[in-house]
């Protein structure tokens, strides 16, 4: 009986099969670069409003900034994310940086959303004098490096291959090889 189980799974999975190529999904540098920027933009009107005391305003634009980084994370860096690692098959060091970007951006929505949430009356009397001042500079801080490192190590590594280039003609993969990622205004 057991001889019969296993020809019959045997002749099932003759064939291995090969998981299927992901394609370079279209405008997606310029998509990641508009989203980086709009990300730096909304980020900096937060800590600004903060500095000045417009705490209203500062957390309109930590809101815009929190839905906008889950969006990002969730369309851009999701696609960008599996393209890449299936280009970077084997490189587990590469890989690594990926995931670990990917991770620090998360927490860094974690954390808009935290300072987002109401406080209790109890929490407003223990936090009364707590300055954000210290957390904004943080959050910039990862935020600039989780750019940094996308734009300047691991986008160039994303680029249509010439097979890509075949299929999608030359016109769209010249504009996506512009060596130099332009960066993003931080402070």
């Amino acid at each position: 009986m057991f001889d019969a189980v296993r020809f019959w799974s045997r002749s099932k999975s003759a064939t291995p099969q090969a998981p299927a190529e992901v394609p370079y999904p279209p405008g997606l540098h310029e998509r990641m670069r508009h989203a980086h920027a709009q990300l730096a933009e909304s980020f900096t009107q937060a800590r600004e409003s903060h500095r000045n005391s417009a705490f209203d305003d500062c957390a309109t634009s930590l809101r815009q900034f929190e839905r906008q980084l889950r969006a990002y994370l969730d369309q851009e860096q999701a696609q960008f994310e599996e393209y890449l690692l299936q280009r970077l098959n084997g490189e587990s060091g590469r890989a690594l940086v990926v995931r670990q970007v990917r991770a620090r951006l998360r927490q860094l929505a974690r954390e808009a959303h935290e300072m987002l949430r109401p406080v209790s009356p109890v929490q407003a009397q223990a936090t009364q004098n707590v300055d954000l001042t210290w957390s904004f500079d943080i959050m910039a801080t990862i935020l600039s490096e989780c750019v940094e490192t996308t734009e300047q190590d691991l986008m160039p590594l994303c680029l249509p291959s010439a097979t890509d280039e075949a299929v999608e003609g030359p016109s769209r993969s010249a504009a996506n090889e512009s060596a130099a990622w332009p960066k993003v205004a931080w402070r």
